[in-house]
């Protein structure tokens, strides 16, 4: 098996977040994926809203980079109204503010279903220094050891 790789140089520690979006004050949790119900971010989605309705904190937000339009799954989950206003969909980003969008999110979340042949994204953000949190499944356990 030869396994993927990523430009460790573009993927990077150094690179600058996004400062309108980088406060010291919340934790950034980034998604990037197509909204496709195998990602999970449905799941991601009903996690946070059942712990903001424990916690009832407002000091973290969730980035979703991806396509806008929703797959249908994802769709009825996009904005409990307790999380709203933490939820922010950015949409389609281009390739070269990719890296800066790994730099804006504190940590870096993949709750994938399955049928992920490789974790790219999840090479992608440790590359850019970034604690990863993702599902213990085949394509992902070639990427991250426990």
């Amino acid at each position: 098996m030869i396994p993927n790789g990523v430009d460790v140089e573009r993927f990077h520690p150094t690179q600058p977040p996004f400062e309108r979006v980088a406060r010291p004050d919340h934790v950034n949790l980034l998604f990037v994926g197509r909204l496709d119900p195998r990602k999970g971010l449905q799941f991601l989605l009903d996690g946070d809203a059942r712990d903001r309705a424990r916690a009832r904190t407002a000091a973290r937000r969730l980035l979703v980079v991806g396509d806008l339009v929703p797959a249908p799954q994802v769709r009825g989950r996009r904005s409990p109204p307790r999380c709203a206003r933490h939820v922010h969909f950015l949409g389609h980003v281009p390739s070269h503010d990719l890296p800066r969008w790994y730099a804006t999110g504190d940590l870096f979340v993949s709750p994938a279903s399955g049928n992920e042949s490789f974790g790219i994204v999840l090479l992608e953000a440790m590359a850019a220094g970034r604690a990863v949190v993702a599902s213990d499944i085949p394509g992902y356990r070639s990427v991250v050891h426990a």
